[in-house]
């Protein structure tokens, strides 16, 4: 085994190039099977992400655009006259994406139902918006417009949460990036001056909204999504006499293993229904073991005991291929919750300094 389904799909969403925003027209994103399927429900973010990302017509300006948002000036330099003239060329890709951040939900509709098989398009797109929003931000606060830089602030906290509305692990992990941005901006321009009492009051409902969520970026729930995919679909997909085939073909498929050297290779090979059965049982009691332990106060230890138990083959072999690394994910997790907490520990000094008698509750 060299990476589970789930760790390959990690791997190409955050593999994410600078002309992120170089993506296909609307129709192009929706033409396949296990492509995404947005619910036409009223005030559905989704809609509206997709026509701001396809307002940029030719490739070429897509990638210019691209490069010049992700290139970040250090802190304290000033935005090169290209992104200046990138960044207004592209008024309706970020006004597009501005306002579609504050829509109440957003739904890609992904293909629950076709497993490992399903695709998420819409993250590298919604990360390299990301980075066109950011660079506007700090253009505001170049610009002396305090107020302006922290509404694009809360549209990527905003849009952080939106990309964490799937059930998947990596729509979560993509948020938390996202979250990180947005507090990671927010201090630099604090430690600039940039920041002003009025544009802090701005900001602070924004992160509380996040910070206050019993499950951070839907971080849990991932769980139960995780485990339909990885239990549920492989139910119906490892069945008759040749179901351990079936499964190496699907996790050769996604290239979650390398068949020469995979040890026990050749066990699946013979299984059967019945016994696939009872190896997709094992795996199921791996996601019980995780869904109960990433709560605790030390969930981050459970949770390297489970990885050690299931590198050791202690829940099966569909496990070993199949399961995550859901340590890392609690850490993830755990680090933007401080990295929010900081900034909302910023913003509130900010406020009270500036009038002592405000008090800014924490609820």
């Amino acid at each position: 085994m060299k990476l589970s389904a789930l760790m390959v799909l990690l791997l190409i969403a955050f593999a994410v190039p600078a002309h992120a925003q170089d993506i296909s027209p609307v129709s192009a994103f929706l033409d396949s099977e296990y492509a995404p399927r947005p619910p036409q429900s009223p005030n559905n973010a989704a809609w509206a992400y997709l026509k701001a990302w396809d307002s940029i017509t030719s490739k070429a300006d897509r990638e210019a655009f691209g490069t010049a948002v992700g290139d970040v000036p250090a802190r304290g330099s000033k935005l090169k006259p290209t992104q200046r003239e990138q960044l207004a060329a592209h008024r309706e890709y970020i006004d597009g994406t501005i306002a579609a951040s504050g829509m109440p939900f957003c739904d890609f509709g992904p293909r629950y139902d076709q497993g490992f098989y399903a695709l998420l398009p819409y993250l590298g797109p919604i990360r390299g918006s990301c980075r066109a929003v950011r660079m506007d931000a700090i253009r505001c606060a170049e610009d002396g417009n305090s107020p302006g830089a922290a509404e694009r602030i809360v549209a990527l906290l905003h849009m952080s949460t939106h990309a964490a509305h799937d059930r998947f692990l990596i729509s979560g992990l993509v948020g938390i990036a996202i979250g990180s941005l947005a507090a990671e901006s927010a201090q630099d321009m604090i430690a600039q001056h940039q920041v002003t009492p009025a544009a802090a009051r701005i900001i602070l409902p924004a992160v509380r909204e996040i910070t206050t969520s019993k499950d951070l970026y839907n971080m849990g729930q991932a769980i139960d999504g995780e485990r339909d995919m990885a239990i549920s679909w492989l139910r119906r997909q490892c069945t008759g006499d040749d179901a351990g085939l079936k499964f190496l073909q699907l996790m050769g498929d996604l290239q979650s293993l390398t068949f020469f050297d995979w040890p026990p290779l050749h066990f699946c090979l013979v299984m059967n229904e019945e016994r696939m059965a009872r190896e997709i049982d094992h795996a199921d009691r791996f996601y019980d073991a995780v869904k109960a332990a990433w709560d605790k106060p030390n969930a981050t230890v459970i949770l390297d005991e489970l990885s050690t138990e299931l590198d050791e083959g202690q829940f099966g072999l569909v496990a070993q291929v199949v399961g995550a690394a859901f340590s890392r994910c609690r850490r993830s997790t755990n680090q933007v919750a401080r990295t929010l907490a900081r900034l909302d520990a910023n913003l509130t000094a900010i406020i009270e300094a500036n009038d002592p008698a405000a008090v800014v509750p924490y609820h």
